[in-house]
């Protein structure tokens, strides 16, 4: 969230990212500051490319700030933070791992590949001449 001096027209702004590589683990901390006029006086992330403020997680802050108003978002205390990410993770967001052969996308893949190779092997098999091994014809391309 944000924080707003009322001395100042700079927002302060701290947002958390969950690590889609690793649900479990800590989620990134993206800290900035915003002037009211839209002027990005700095951003940082805890991810590695996020030390030189060019990282996605920081880009998908400032795309969630230039479509809501930071007026209405919930000021988080830094007592709060803590205990905001204690919360048990949504259900959505537990996954069971399978291996890739089992998504759709890689099935018809891996079903072209096969047919292709049955096909090339075939041809091979029907090319050779009768003193070469099915193994041989296949190994030769």
């Amino acid at each position: 969230k944000v924080n707003i001096s009322d001395d100042s027209d700079v927002y302060h702004i701290l947002a958390f990212c969950l690590q889609t590589s690793s649900l479990k683990n800590e989620p990134h901390e993206i800290n900035g500051q915003i002037t009211k006029a839209g002027k990005i006086n700095g951003m940082e992330c805890t991810c590695k490319a996020g030390l030189g403020s060019t990282c996605k997680h920081i880009v998908a802050v400032l795309l969630f700030c230039n479509r809501n108003n930071l007026e209405n978002l919930k000021d988080i205390t830094s007592t709060e933070k803590k205990c905001f990410w204690n919360a048990p993770h949504n259900q959505h967001l537990k996954s069971d791992m399978r291996p890739l052969l089992e998504h759709n996308c890689f099935k018809e893949k891996q079903k072209k590949y096969e047919a292709k190779i049955k096909t090339k092997i075939s041809s091979n098999f029907d090319n050779s001449d009768s003193n070469t091994s099915p193994v041989e014809a296949t190994n030769e391309t």
